[in-house]
């Protein structure tokens, strides 16, 4: 296991690239409070621009909710102290999601949404003084593949979530969760999905339904280095069933970060040209 400092370091590094995606009504018709369901979303720096990635899984939920009727105002939403950034524009035609579904290419399901939060930027940058993964090529901190033995994801479970009174207002405090694990398998670059998973002496009562969008990461040298966005973390919520796994066990899949795959995604979700 890591030393205590280490793993409180890299969990504070983890927070500045991370930020839970909340979904709910763009004007917070139903409050804002630990019932609010969300995601996780990474923020990268690409090619002079902000982006925030999170999972395709999250867009569909938002979909649904507008589909039934429930919730016509559905969206993603950012959300720091009391500034909310809802990543949607409402026009009078309707609604304009920032956040673009990945498209698969071979693949026959990619669950992994961007929105291009450029002009967003200032203020989630203020409020939380987040700081992108630089995936520019020339700055790209690759890991060394070969080498991975350990492994990282972070996110903001939906079962960390508590209401508070901050100074005689209510607010809404949520803590980004550090899961390590050891590889399932050999990483590469050119491989699709990075895969952990560990298995405790006991039942270790985690759930990490609201991780999924957020950064998972190499741990080498003392260090931690961006190696995929996670998609699925098990178990999500208390009671789940797998075939193979059980309640001592820890599972997260993410795919794989690199500058290609990212430029990639990028154009198959529309966000650049080729």
């Amino acid at each position: 296991m890591a030393e205590e400092a280490p793993f409180e370091r890299w969990q504070l590094e983890a927070a500045k690239h991370c930020a839970p995606l909340f979904i709910q009504d763009a004007f917070l018709s139903g409050g804002h409070d630990a019932t609010t369901r969300n995601a996780s979303a990474t923020f990268v720096w690409f090619e002079n621009r902000y982006f925030a990635c999170t999972c395709r899984h999250a867009v569909e939920l938002v979909q649904k909710r507008r589909e039934v009727g429930s919730e016509p105002f559905a969206t993603l939403m950012l959300a720091f102290n009391r500034t909310f950034n809802p990543l949607t524009f409402i026009t009078a035609e309707g609604l304009i999601d920032l956040v673009q579904v990945v498209p698969p290419g071979s693949e026959h399901y990619l669950d992994l949404a961007i929105a291009d939060v450029t002009a967003l930027w200032p203020t989630i940058s203020a409020e939380a003084q987040y700081q992108p993964i630089d995936m520019d090529p020339d700055k790209w901190r690759e890991p060394r593949w070969a080498r991975a033995e350990m492994l990282a994801a972070a996110g903001w479970p939906e079962t960390e979530k508590r209401n508070a009174t901050v100074n005689g207002e209510p607010r809404l405090i949520g803590t980004i969760t550090l899961i390590v694990a050891n590889k399932s398998s050999d990483i590469a670059k050119d491989q699709r999905i990075v895969l952990m998973r560990s298995t405790l002496d006991e039942p270790h009562n985690w759930f990490f339904s609201g991780i999924s969008g957020g950064p998972m990461y190499v741990i080498q040298e003392d260090r931690i280095i961006p190696v995929a966005i996670t998609f699925e973390g098990w178990p999500q919520t208390e009671g789940d069933h797998h075939e193979e796994l059980t309640d001592r066990d820890i599972m997260v899949r993410g795919l794989t970060l690199t500058p290609d795959n990212f430029k990639s995604w990028l154009i198959r979700a529309g966000l650049r040209q080729a």
